[in-house]
């Protein structure tokens, strides 16, 4: 058959030689005459894009990207359906609706030399041929050459070199084509085509038919023919014959080159299909050269020796098994070629959930039966991971298995590091290292192949071609006899291989081909070691994946802050359950690598203050030997590349040492606003403020002294009297509100995380936040900033700044600013900005604030006053009163009496009166029962210390009147010698009146106890007649019963014995009756008698001393009760005493 001339075309011509019929090879790049030998001993990764990569393997996009694969519109190819890579001739081969293309795909130019056999048009997918490379014609060519077999025609043409093809093909020769006789129309179709060479192509039918296509003889030429292997099942035969026909075991899953040998005359063909039958055939020459399929076949059903062996030993699995792919390890001297790798799917029902399990298992099948050596589960990479059929490759050295599974593929060592369950004969293995790479769903993978180790400078890998994206290598590194792996590191470890990932993603993470996000399950005690070690590796610069030097120490930097922050993005997307312990660790890194950043450019700026910074720099860190090495290292570089974790103490020795400098003052500012602000502050707010999962903790930057010694500087600077012209240079504005800034919230960090911890120094803190944050404050009111104050006061809620604020923009902003203001405030904030606005008001006696301007928030100022009764009683009886509220008027005014505070007599009389005729108003406005008794017991309570009250008021204002109104004159010296009674002043009367006497002369508030000795302790003269009388009232208000009648009978007998001449009263017998009744009428006694008389219970004391006083012998110690009998005896006293009263009536 003549084929056009027009067929076959190559996408980039080459140069005049390289149409030439020679060994010139199309593989070799536009830019060199290297061909397939020397291109495959070469290093595989020249002029690839790495696209991750870690210390097991490497992922890299290779450059040379075809046409067909571009994603160019108007260049690139839709709608694939397959393709492969090849190992032997490292070509790949990609199949359209519309071609077929080869190129070598190992190439490093960017658009390599393409072949394009074109299709026909309007062939559906069910009619695509199967393309197959196979090895170069030896001795003519080095290129590949090209196996078409049409699926649905079992047409074959051969190929022997891709790029002669257009030479070849216009020859019409049987000796390049043949015919597979199938039975298209019964349904028969070809569906796997593979490389079996030297014997050929080898492809399986829909019918379980496998047929190998011989193509050269025994010389190497070019001849084509067939040899079935397999024939279709019997029962196949019984439907064409009107039987019903049966639904096949399973169809064919792999094809495979067993062990070859006699230089190519004999190798052994394996075929297994999905249901684990297990067929090894063995071809062979004749001594003619004939190729013939020996007699003996190894056949064995592979699933029975699985029930005996792997069921159990996964929970609950049952026996729904699924024969994917298998490898036999032809490099395992030691198995004598005997052993395969079986990847194998289990349906288990575990917990009630079906899910696919796949297994690596490791079996030694040869004439003497089948061994069931070893088992490994894979790890799970999706919940589908059947929907696209699984492959196996174990390139050579065969160290590795690579699985893919869909868009991802598995890597697990084959060698062993421990046994979960083993036997004499059988083990469930762990491997020495495993782990997954993910492609992103967007990539369209359209085929696999493999590369084995050709030499010592290549490493075994999976190779994959993707649609737009070109062929993607996944390189295993082998690793030596001489690389021992560290007790310290076990790569099958969790922690270490999510470690890696993590470490892959923000090195590579801008990749939009490789998936570096992870299952989102994973325990925080694995996350968080794994996390902190990344942290730890960029903040010090000890990560591989870092260069071991930077020319620029900004660079360092800048490259180191993106990963980090690269770092938070990345642990937000898949660690979401743990951030409120991830997200703190990593931003802390961030924060101290950022303050470092800032140190550095100020150090490494010009001028003088930078000299200065980097010469204390250097001091500080060679003081505190943070840098080894030699005398002649860079120790300021050698610090910020690999000992940023150790900034901290570094920063607080360098604002302390430029602090003892005044003429760095500026410079040292600018250090605090470009770490505590640029770097703490501003990080803080990014990723941490506002999160509610994220409880306080402890900032890093209290770990020293820090925060202190930055107030202290603040204060210094801005917070002095009389610097003002310093002041106002030292930082721009701007700069000093973000220093102001940083100090309320850091701060109120800590004082938010010492309430969480209950922590002692809390109290203290408080306090001292409390007596600084004015002053800071001021350090922006004083530069009118009083809109940047009043926005940081917002922002922390510190609604005392907010009051002193508004107050302070009184002087200056209209009254209607300041009322709108508070409004929003009040509006915004409730009863919590309201307390602190009313303690502001009321700490500074701006009463008419409340009164009038809070009128509006009445329901806050109700609030208030029954939460703080003590602190707001002087101010909240005018409100009650204001609003007629009697009754909580009265309560308020009684209980600022009782306090210490209001002691003032004067105040005091005002304040009982006022809580007795608001008692009496709320009474006279109607009541309940209830409220109308308590509002008479305040009445009578308010009655009873106005009593008290008036009394020793009058007392005062007598006194005071004999010596001018002077208080200073108002001396217990002076009471006592001209005052007092002079009949007690033998009687120890100074010690007694000198306890409570200051107390009186200031006007506060005496004890009734206190008062009653000062009143009876008077000269009862014309003026002070009626203390006695006085004093009995005072006692009587006393509650307690025994107190009371004990105070009353010492007034009594004080009354009796030291007042009226008892003995001039008795002598009556030279006396008219006028006389006589004027001078017991002229008696305190009597006077006091009339005054009392009409209270039964004042009375009832008096007769029990009378009583007293009759009884015989002396009193125990009572001076007065001995005076009192003494009188009895001497005068009669109780006659006079009964005449007394009789007389008062």
């Amino acid at each position: 058959m003549l084929k056009p001339a027009g067929l076959f075309k190559a996408r980039k011509l080459g140069t005049e030689s390289d149409v030439q019929l020679t060994q010139q090879s199309f593989l070799a790049d536009s830019t060199t005459e290297t061909g397939l030998a020397s291109l495959a001993a070469s290093p595989s990764t020249g002029g690839a894009t790495e696209l991750t990569k870690n210390d097991k393997y490497c992922v890299s996009r290779l450059p040379a990207l075809p046409p067909v694969l571009s994603n160019d519109p108007g260049v690139g190819q839709a709608g694939f359906l397959n393709g492969y890579t090849d190992n032997a001739t490292r070509c790949a081969l990609a199949v359209s609706d519309s071609a077929i293309n080869v190129w070598p795909y190992a190439s490093t130019d960017d658009t390599p030399i393409t072949f394009e056999f074109p299709l026909p048009q309007g062939a559906g997918s069910e009619a695509m041929p199967l393309a197959i490379l196979t090895r170069p014609t030896p001795g003519t060519t080095l290129d590949p050459g090209l196996c078409i077999v049409h699926s649905t025609t079992g047409h074959v043409t051969f190929y022997e070199s891709v790029q002669y093809a257009p030479a070849l093909g216009m020859i019409n020769s049987s000796r390049i084509e043949t015919h597979i006789g199938i039975l298209a129309a019964q349904g028969e179709y070809i569906t796997l085509a593979e490389n079996v060479e030297p014997a050929g192509i080898a492809v399986a039918t829909s019918w379980k038919r496998v047929v190998l296509i011989v193509l050269r003889d025994y010389k190497g030429a070019a001849q084509l023919q067939t040899l079935e292997l397999t024939k279709p099942p019997l029962r196949l035969f019984s439907g064409w014959l009107g039987g019903a026909r049966e639904e096949l075991d399973g169809e064919i899953v792999l094809i495979k080159v067993g062990q070859v040998s006699q230089h190519g005359s004999m190798q052994d063909i394996i075929v297994q299909d999905a249901s684990g039958t297990f067929k090894k055939f063995q071809y062979q020459l004749s001594a003619s050269g004939t190729p013939y399929i020996g007699r003996h076949v190894l056949l064995y059903k592979l699933l029975s020796f699985l029930e005996k062996n792997i069921d159990g030993l996964i929970p609950g699995s049952v026996l729904h098994t699924h024969f994917l792919d298998l490898w036999p390890l032809v490099a395992d001297q030691a198995a004598s070629t005997d052993v395969y790798v079986s990847l194998v799917a289990v349906l288990s029902s575990a917990y009630g959930i079906e899910q696919h399990r796949l297994l690596l298992l490791r079996l030694k099948i040869n004439d003497s039966g089948v061994l069931v050596l070893s088992s490994h589960q894979l790890p799970d990479v999706g919940s589908n991971q059947l929907a696209s059929r699984p492959r196996l490759f174990i390139p050579s050295p065969e160290k590795t298995a690579f699985v893919s599974i869909g868009n991802a593929v598995i890597l697990s060592d084959l060698s062993v590091v421990s046994s979960r369950h083993s036997t004499s004969n059988f083990q469930y293995y762990e491997p020495k290292w495993e782990d997954v790479v993910h492609f992103k769903s967007a990539v369209q993978i359209i085929g696999f192949g493999y590369e084995d180790q050709t030499a010592a400078a290549n490493n075994p890998a999976l190779v994959f071609i993707s649609a737009e994206h070109g062929v993607v290598r996944i390189e295993r590194f082998i690793e030596t006899s001489t690389e021992v792996t560290s007790e310290d590191t076990d790569p099958s470890d969790p922690v270490a291989l999510l470690k890696s990932h993590i470490l892959q993603a923000i090195f590579y993470g801008d990749s939009s081909f490789v998936e570096f996000n992870v299952d989102a399950s994973r325990s925080l005690d694995i996350v968080n070691p794994a996390l902190t070690a990344v942290v730890s590796e960029v903040l010090d610069s000890t990560s591989p994946y870092l260069p071991p030097n930077f020319s620029s120490t900004r660079d360092s930097f800048s490259l180191r802050l993106k990963l980090l922050k690269a770092l938070i993005d990345y642990a937000r997307a898949n660690f979401a359950d743990h951030l409120y312990v991830l997200l703190p660790v990593i931003v802390e890194a961030l924060e101290k690598l950022e303050v470092a950043s800032n140190v550095w450019h100020i150090a490494d700026g010009d001028g003088a203050d930078a000299g200065h910074v980097k010469h204390v720099l250097k001091t500080v860190i060679k003081r505190n030997d943070m840098v080894h090495g030699s005398a002649s290292k860079d120790i300021l570089r050698s610090f910020f590349s690999h000992n940023v974790s150790e900034i901290l103490i570094v920063l607080t020795e360098l604002v302390d040492d430029l602090s003892a400098t005044p003429e760095l003052t500026t410079v040292l500012l600018q250090l605090l606003v470009r770490t505590l602000h640029d770097a703490v502050y501003k990080n803080e707010v990014a990723y941490i403020f506002g999160n509610s999962e994220i409880p306080p903790y402890k900032l890093w930057v209290f770990e020293s002294s820090l925060v202190v010694k930055a107030e202290e500087v603040f204060t210094q600077a801005f917070c002095t009297k009389n610097n003002s012209n310093i002041q106002e240079s030292l930082l721009s504005r701007p700069e000093l509100v973000q220093l102001t800034d940083s100090l309320f919230f850091i701060v109120n960090s800590a004082i938010l995380f010492m309430q969480q911890t209950n922590d002692d120094q809390l109290h203290e803190y408080v306090k001292w936040y409390n007596r600084r944050k004015s002053d800071w404050t001021d350090a922006l009111l004083t530069r009118g900033l009083s809109k940047e104050a009043l926005a940081i006061a917002q922002k922390y809620h510190d609604f005392d700044s907010i009051a002193y604020v508004l107050e302070k923009e009184r002087e200056q902003a209209s009254p209607e600013y300041i009322f709108d203001k508070i409004d929003f405030f009040m509006n915004q904030y409730g009863y919590d900005f309201a307390s602190k606005l009313f303690d502001y008001y009321l700490s500074h006696d701006q009463l008419q604030r409340i009164l009038v301007d809070c009128k509006p928030y009445g329901s806050f100022l109700e609030q208030y006053f029954a939460e703080k009764p003590r602190k707001s009683n002087k101010v909240s009886w005018i409100y009650y009163l204001q609003a007629r509220e009697f009754k909580e008027a009265s309560n308020v005014l009684i209980s600022l009496s009782a306090e210490k505070d209001h002691e003032n007599q004067e105040i005091q009389e005002f304040n009982y009166s006022l809580a007795k005729l608001a008692a009496i108003a709320a009474k006279a406005e109607g009541s309940s029962t209830e409220d109308s008794s308590v509002l008479d017991e305040i009445a009578v309570e308010a009655e009873s210390n106005l009593l008290v009250v008036r009394i020793q008021n009058k007392i005062y204002q007598t006194i005071a009147s004999f010596v001018g109104d002077k208080q200073e004159l108002i001396t217990l010296d002076y009471f006592v010698n001209d005052l007092s009674n002079p009949k007690l002043r033998e009687f120890g009367l100074k010690a007694e009146v000198g306890v409570y006497f200051e107390r009186f002369a200031q006007q506060k508030a005496l004890s009734k106890e206190h008062l009653v000795s000062l009143l009876t302790s008077l000269n009862p003269t014309s003026q002070f007649d009626h203390v006695f009388a006085d004093a009995l009232k005072v006692a009587a208000l006393i509650t307690n019963d025994a107190f009371f009648h004990n105070i009353a009978s010492e007034i009594w007998k004080k009354l009796i014995c030291v007042t009226d001449d008892w003995h001039l009263i008795s002598a009556t017998e030279n006396n008219s009756d006028d006389v006589n009744k004027m001078r017991l009428r002229d008696t305190i006694f009597f006077r006091t008698v009339r005054s009392v008389q009409g209270s039964d219970e004042i009375m009832k004391v008096l007769d029990d001393v009378l009583e007293k006083a009759r009884e015989d012998g002396m009193t125990d110690g009572d001076i007065w009760g001995d005076k009192l009998k003494q009188l009895a005896e001497e005068c009669d006293i109780e006659l006079w005493i009964n005449t007394v009263r009789s007389e008062a009536k």
